[in-house]
């Protein structure tokens, strides 16, 4: 038991490790990584718009939630696993107005629980006010992920709403998780380059 512990945790360090490399990554770029870092958001972007297209035909009461906010972010892809301690980590894009993708955003989230497995989903983030935006921009906002998310399905648009300003909706992919764990999301906020 111990021992798969201290893996568990040696893999959640090397997820961590790897999510701060996103984030510090902005030294000197060379055409060759220029290229490669355009070829990543235009991949990202495209699986953005593909889950915002995915969401709005399984649940069309979703509708409201793109109507009434001020922004959202899209994570295409988010990942989770351990056994013990979890760690999840996923990129996404920030939609202001609509359609303007205005930056870029990093999710992490360390569960510590009666978590066992691994899982692949995606999430999109409402935010009802400017002000919520805003927090999340500073990087203050954490969301509780086990309270907060909600699957889509159906009718879930209809019978949820924004909690502080807030509204996470989520979709699985694949893999399995029994998952008992309690744990925040927190994010990173990156303004889009000037073109």
């Amino acid at each position: 038991m111990k021992t798969t512990m201290v893996l568990s945790a040696a893999g959640v360090a090397a997820l961590v490790a790897g999510c701060s490399q996103y984030r510090e990554d902005t030294g000197n770029r060379t055409p060759e990584t220029a290229e490669i870092r355009q070829f990543e958001q235009d991949t990202l972007e495209a699986e953005s718009r593909r889950v915002i297209d995915l969401y709005r035909r399984i649940d069309g009461t979703l509708e409201r939630f793109f109507d009434n906010s001020v922004a959202y972010a899209v994570f295409p892809s988010v990942s989770r696993g351990g056994a013990g301690i979890a760690g999840t980590s996923g990129a996404g894009l920030v939609f202001e107005g609509g359609d303007i993708i205005t930056g870029t955003a990093q999710l992490e989230q360390l569960s510590i629980g009666a978590t066992v497995g691994g899982q692949e989903f995606s999430q999109i983030v409402f935010f009802e006010t400017a002000d919520a935006l805003n927090r999340f921009k500073t990087d203050d906002l954490e969301l509780n992920a086990n309270a907060a998310a909600v699957l889509v399905e159906d009718g879930a648009g209809a019978t949820n709403d924004f909690r502080d300003g807030v509204a996470a909706f989520v979709q699985p992919k694949e893999g399995l998780m029994l998952d008992l764990s309690l744990g925040f999301q927190s994010f990173n906020f990156v303004p889009a380059e000037v073109r």
